[in-house]
C-alpha cells in the first residue's frame, strides 16, 4: 500500500513564515510517485518493480526554501505467476480424436522464472484423461461416454502458483449397434428340419436403443429360406437340395447397423428311388398273349443313380 508521511514537522521558519512543501525530485519516478497534498506525502509504489528513489522535498516560505533528501528503497519480491491467456472450454463429440494443446503462453511471470505446468485436478475422468508432456496437455476422451469435466492447469514457479480452470464437454453420439455373440456356420443334411436360432444376444448397442434384426442378404434361396419373426431366425431347407448358402443378419438402431454373416451348408443325402409311374393292374383272356410292359419310367432316382 502506499506510504503516507506528515510533514507538519518536517520543516521550521524562526520567523513563524507559512511554508509551502513541494516535490522537488524524485530520481526514480517509474518506481514510486511521490505527492503532496496539505501537509501530507504520498508515495505510490508502481506494480512490480524495485530498487532505490532518492526523494527531495522542498520547504519554500518568502521564496526562500530549504531541501530534504530522503531515500526509498524498495526490496524485490517473488511474484507468483499469472494466468496470461486462459484455456478456452472445449466442447467435442463422443469418440472424438485427442485434443492437443499448446500451454506456452498461457502462463506467465513477471518475475521471468520457469513455469511448471501440471494438472491439478480432473473432476470426471472417466470421460476424458489429461495428461501434460512439456507444455503439452493432451485430453484423451474415453469411448463411448459424454458428459461435462471441470479441469484445472497449475502453473507454478519458484513455489508459487496460478489455477487455471476450463469445462471439457462431449456430445453425445448415437453409436452404431455391435455384433455381440456372432451366429454360428450351420452345418445339416439334405430335407433336414428347420433350423431356429434365438438372435437375442447377437447384437448390443452401447447406446440402449432398440435393435431390430432382419435378413440382409441370401445368396441361396434355391437352398434355403431365411426369416425372421422378432427374435427369432428360422432356416427353411429346401426339399431334396444340396449346397452352400451365405446369409447376412442386420441389426439396426437409431438408424445405424451392423452385419453379421454365416455359412449354412447342406450335405448332400443319397435319396431312395420312388414309383414315378406305378404299373397298372392287368386283366387278360385264358391263354393270352405275353404281356409286354416297358419299365422305363415306372421308378424315378432325385439323385439320378441308375
Amino acid at each position: 500500500p502506499d506510504t503516507l508521511i506528515d510533514l507538519s514537522n518536517v520543516f521550521a521558519d524562526i520567523d513563524s513564515a507559512v511554508i509551502v512543501k513541494t516535490v522537488q525530485t524524485n530520481t526514480h519516478p517509474n518506481l514510486l510517485a511521490a505527492s503532496i497534498v496539505g501537509n501530507t506525502l504520498t508515495l505510490d509504489y508502481q506494480p512490480d518493480q524495485f530498487g532505490v528513489a532518492n526523494v527531495i522535498i522542498r520547504g519554500t516560505a518568502d521564496g526562500k526554501s530549504v531541501d530534504d533528501i530522503f531515500v526509498v528503497t524498495i526490496n524485490a519480491i517473488d511474484d507468483a505467476p499469472t494466468v496470461a491467456n486462459p484455456i478456452a472450454d472445449i466442447t467435442v463429440d463422443e469418440d472424438a480424436a485427442d485434443t492437443i494443446i499448446d500451454l506456452t503462453a498461457v502462463f506467465a511471470d513477471i518475475d521471468s522464472n520457469t513455469i511448471t505446468a501440471t494438472v491439478h485436478a480432473n473432476n470426471n475422468q472417466a470421460l476424458v484423461t489429461a495428461s501434460i508432456v512439456g507444455n503439452t496437455l493432451t485430453l484423451d476422451y474415453q469411448p463411448n461416454q459424454n458428459g461435462t469435466a471441470n479441469i484445472t492447469i497449475r502453473g507454478t514457479a519458484t513455489g508459487k502458483s496460478v489455477d487455471d480452470i476450463f469445462t471439457v464437454t462431449v456430445n453425445s453420439v448415437g453409436d452404431a449397434p455391435t455384433v455381440a455373440n456372432p451366429i454360428a456356420d450351420v452345418t445339416v443334411d439334405e430335407d433336414a428340419a428347420d433350423t431356429v436360432i434365438d438372435l437375442t444376444g447377437v447384437f448390443a448397442d452401447i447406446d440402449s436403443n432398440t435393435i431390430t434384426a432382419t435378413v440382409q442378404s441370401n445368396d441361396n434361396q434355391a437352398l434355403i429360406t431365411a426369416t425372421i419373426v422378432g427374435n427369432t431366425l428360422t432356416l427353411d431347407y429346401q426339399p431334396n437340395q444340396n449346397g452352400n448358402a451365405n446369409i447376412t443378419i442386420r441389426g439396426t438402431a437409431d438408424g445405424q447397423s451392423v452385419d453379421d454373416t454365416f455359412t449354412v451348408t447342406v450335405n448332400a443325402v443319397d435319396d431312395a428311388p420312388t414309383v414315378a409311374n406305378p404299373i397298372a393292374d392287368v386283366t387278360v383272356d385264358e391263354d393270352a398273349a405275353d404281356t409286354v410292359i416297358d419299365l422305363t419310367g415306372v421308378f424315378a432316382d432325385i439323385d439320378s443313380n441308375t
